[in-house]
């Protein structure tokens, strides 16, 4: 009878339900994990130490605050201490008051913060069976603040070799130290399901999870799309090491976006950025063009009108300032021009050795670095407007004016012309804009069909 009534006692005891409160702490200057206060979720699971044994714990109320009740069927075995850790896979092993726990070399996008199961925490009550948990953060949260234009797929911290962003953990309670004791690596991926889509205006929050310690300097966070191995953003590498205390969340910023200068200037209507040599010239309302029932025109405001003089075989335009340029970088170069009123003015016309009406175009301005030469037929290509462009390879580095050459003449004898109009002129480095940030440069027919501007805007919308 004895026997059986143990049995029965003992069976009683393990379909009870053991209830633990946890709460977790905050740090009394407010500068706690905040702006994304740390609290429970449904699902989340601790381990909780009894009296010799162990038991794994679910949240049953509390979730989206920060104290949370846990509950389990039979319960640990009664102590005077409880203590316990979150998330309960992670823990490995108890001794004393410290805690050893794993962090996984892979931590997953969470909009608004981190994902659940990942933020180590511990607890301990303060005795005499008291069941109320008081969880401490053992590490801290490092926020990067992204702008920009791509889906992101993955974004990748990496610290100098030698260095440590996940592994195997201990964590004393009592002091608040957390240390590494094996494992891990220098490079901690966060990945992002589907993607996550960057706004050029407003930021979008990562999160990773690190281990309280040094960021070192030289440290990088790398960003990637979808199919490709190659990031489109990487962080320049921190020259100055970035101390993390645990309980606290960091923050830095990043701009994402990908840029596109057009080098060469806008025409205005005071030439300005340009100079014009050997010719006449006014500048033009190229929308006049519209009001002549055209529909091929330049995009931008004006044209300038060259008007070279009878005596002069070429007149030409170039640009007041320097502009560098690099060995081995490929550059797009397009422009318009348009031919009004040509006339032979008794020189006869010879194809065949045709030299009259092409246009050059010099980077650096020697005869060496002649990079085009558009040899244009008169009579087809009167009076209506053409746009022209080339993908042009530097072989050697330097800095020079950039020069658009008006040939106007024949066997060394002047044409007789009306006007020779200019727009609409782009040189983009296409190295420094496409391969440098990680990105396929376009083909020259794709870059045609792109807008002309002038400046640096943002390339998602160009």
């Amino acid at each position: 009878m004895a026997l059986l009534m143990a049995v029965a006692s003992a069976c009683k005891k393990n379909q009870e339900t053991s209830s633990f409160s946890a709460s977790i702490e905050i740090d009394e200057n407010r500068t706690y994990l905040d702006g994304m206060k740390v609290k429970w979720s449904a699902g989340d699971q601790i381990i909780v130490y009894g009296n010799g044994d162990s038991k794994t714990y679910g949240l049953s109320a509390g979730a989206n605050t920060q104290t949370g009740t846990f509950t389990t069927t039979g319960g640990v075995q009664p102590a005077d201490t409880y203590r316990a850790f979150y998330p309960a896979a992670n823990c490995t092993g108890l001794s004393g008051d410290v805690f050893t726990f794993t962090m996984p070399a892979t931590q997953t996008y969470t909009a608004g913060g981190f994902n659940n199961n990942l933020n180590p925490m511990a607890a301990k009550t303060n005795g005499g069976g008291a069941t109320l948990l008081m969880f401490k953060n053992a590490f801290a949260v490092l926020k990067v603040s992204v702008k920009g234009s791509h889906t992101v797929s993955k974004v990748v911290l990496t610290v100098p070799s030698g260095n440590y962003v996940y592994g195997t953990y201990t964590f004393n309670y009592n002091t608040g130290a957390t240390t590494r004791s094996s494992g891990g690596s220098n490079t901690l991926e966060l990945t992002c399901g589907n993607g996550v889509t960057l706004n050029a205006s407003t930021a979008t929050d990562f999160y990773f999870v690190l281990p309280p310690g040094t960021l070192p300097s030289g440290s990088t966070i790398a960003f990637y799309q979808s199919g490709s191995n190659t990031p489109f953003h990487t962080t320049s590498s921190t020259t100055s090491a970035q101390t993390l205390a645990r309980n606290h969340i960091y923050t830095a910023t990043v701009n994402a976006e990908k840029y596109v200068t057009n080098l060469l200037p806008g025409l205005t209507t005071d030439y300005a950025g340009w100079t014009i040599e050997k010719s006449g010239y006014m500048y033009f309302a190229n929308s006049n063009y519209a009001n002549y029932g055209e529909t091929f025109y330049p995009a931008s405001t004006y044209c300038y009108a060259l008007n070279a003089s009878l005596s002069e075989l070429e007149c030409y335009i170039k640009s007041s300032s320097a502009i560098q340029y690099k060995n081995g970088h490929q550059y797009y170069l397009r422009w318009w021009s348009r031919k009004e009123q040509w006339s032979l003015d008794g020189v006869s016309w010879n194809q065949a050795n045709m030299e009259c009406f092409t246009q050059d175009f010099y980077w650096p301005i020697d005869e060496n670095h002649r990079w085009v030469r558009l040899f244009t037929n008169p009579a087809p290509h009167t009076n209506y407007w053409e746009k022209h462009s080339r993908i042009i390879s530097q072989t050697s580095s330097g800095s020079s004016k950039v020069r658009f050459d008006f040939n106007n003449g024949f066997n060394n004898t002047p044409f007789l012309f009306s006007y020779f109009c200019f727009s609409d002129p782009m040189l983009i480095d296409l190295t420094e804009t496409y391969t440098n940030q990680g990105l396929t440069i376009p083909t020259q027919a794709q870059l045609d069909a792109k807008a002309y501007f002038v400046g640096t805007r943002s390339l998602s919308s160009w």
